[in-house]
């Protein structure tokens, strides 16, 4: 017998002009879970500990620069711009087997290159909250005055 644990990663960017017109709308497959967002999904199960829920309350979708290979031992976002924001009103979501996080970056926000990004149960890991995932993928230049919409879905089986 052979147990086998599968996750797969869905991103998409909804990127709008600064006079809210769909300009492009970006989706790739991809990222790693971290060592310590595993052990805070383990905590969270096992009810161990005082772990802090990947929930609407706490849960944040970050972005930043950094091209670094993602690691498994990594627990924050590698680049030297970051930004992060709340999730959206309603999100997370579960739909059957997949967990979704949604967080809108807007005019003034998260204005640089974005080339990595992962959703957070706080606001500034590793000393407040624990980053569960990471991925690097070349997303684009946000620019002043336009609205993203980052969206990952993760889906296990």
């Amino acid at each position: 017998m052979t147990e086998r644990a599968k996750l797969k990663t869905h991103w998409t960017i909804l990127k709008y002009d600064e006079h809210g017109n769909l300009i492009e709308t970006l989706e790739f497959e991809g990222n790693i879970l971290l060592n310590a967002g595993i052990t805070e999904l383990w905590n969270l199960v096992c009810g161990v500990g005082s772990p802090r829920a990947f929930n609407s309350t706490n849960a944040r979708v970050f972005v930043g620069d950094g091209t670094i290979t993602p690691s498994p031992e990594q627990n924050r976002l590698q680049g030297t711009n970051i930004a992060s924001r709340p999730v959206d009103s309603g999100y997370p979501m579960v739909s059957g087997k997949t967990a979704i996080w949604q967080a809108t970056f807007g005019p003034d926000e998260a204005n640089f290159t974005w080339n990595e990004a992962g959703v957070a149960n706080g606001p500034n890991p590793p000393t407040d909250g624990v980053l569960l995932n990471r991925t690097v993928a070349t997303m684009g230049t946000k620019q002043q005055g336009s609205t993203w919409i980052l969206q990952v879905r993760i889906e296990a089986s």
